[in-house]
């Protein structure tokens, strides 16, 4: 499970729940990797669970019994699919223990500092990448993934199928909806706030009416043709092309996947 923070009218951040690992698997359409001093930032534009709804992601709340917990009524996203085409989110994931300019340690879980370590081997720094990870997988699979890696070319093939299981991305070369904007809103793309804090709020100016329809339509052809050469004008794309290619490309993504691209459709055809 994540825990949800606004940070601007385009971007929220998602923090994993470290008193609760389950239903913590994210799918990013397209994501970007920052690493600062202290944290790996994932920049990234997500796609709903298998039920359709982003059913992981919750608002802490203080409730009727004085106790913390998940506010019942928080549905995400408000703001993002407003703004955005797909929600757009930021997770920060520890590189390391150190102590907040709070006073705070910050300890990275196993699973947080596996999954860090090995985007920075797979992409690099500033690298950008699509498909799955899970950030709250058992340590146990961590363990069996290594120890298939120890046995050497033989082990491949059982250490790949358990990676797959939590860790399943391949690279991009280009980022349509994860713009300088986007990075800027967060420091300038350091992976830390403006603050220099660990969940701090900075605030970008709205977008007009226009300006979100002109973004929804273009991420929308672009995805449903798979053409991001953004030396072309999306507009010469035609909605008539996207959904010929569209039928060959859809069992890539299941049908949550098909469904909130349908719904993004009737937003801009409505």
């Amino acid at each position: 499970m994540y825990r949800y923070n606004k940070i601007s009218e385009k971007l929220s951040k998602l923090t994993l729940d470290g008193y609760n690992r389950q239903d913590s698997e994210l799918t990013f359409v397209e994501a970007k990797i920052v690493k600062s001093e202290n944290f790996l930032t994932i920049y990234g534009a997500i796609l709903p669970g298998i039920s359709g709804k982003f059913s992981n992601i919750t608002k802490p709340k203080k409730l009727d019994d004085g106790k913390w917990g998940n506010d019942p009524d928080f549905k995400f996203p408000v703001e993002g699919l407003e703004a955005n085409p797909m929600p757009l989110v930021m997770i920060q994931i520890p590189l390391k223990s150190f102590t907040n300019d709070k006073g705070k340690d910050i300890n990275p879980s196993v699973s947080e500092e596996f999954i860090a370590k090995k985007l920075l081997e797979d992409f690099g720094d500033n690298g950008a990448f699509e498909g799955m990870i899970d950030l709250g997988i058992d340590k146990s699979r961590i363990e069996k993934y290594e120890e298939y890696i120890a046995l050497g070319e033989m082990g491949m093939p059982k250490a790949n199928k358990v990676l797959s299981e939590f860790y399943e991305i391949s690279k991009i070369d280009t980022l349509t909806v994860i713009t300088n904007e986007i990075l800027l809103a967060t420091g300038g793309g350091s992976g830390e706030n403006k603050n220099g804090g660990y969940g701090g709020k900075t605030y970008a100016p709205k977008e007009t009416e226009s300006e979100r329809l002109n973004a929804r339509a273009e991420f929308a052809k672009r995805f449903l043709a798979d053409d991001w050469d953004k030396t072309k004008d999306f507009s010469v794309i035609t909605f008539d092309s996207c959904l010929t290619l569209w039928d060959g490309r859809s069992h890539d993504l299941g049908q949550s996947g098909c469904q909130y691209m349908t719904d993004i459709l009737k937003n801009i055809l409505s």
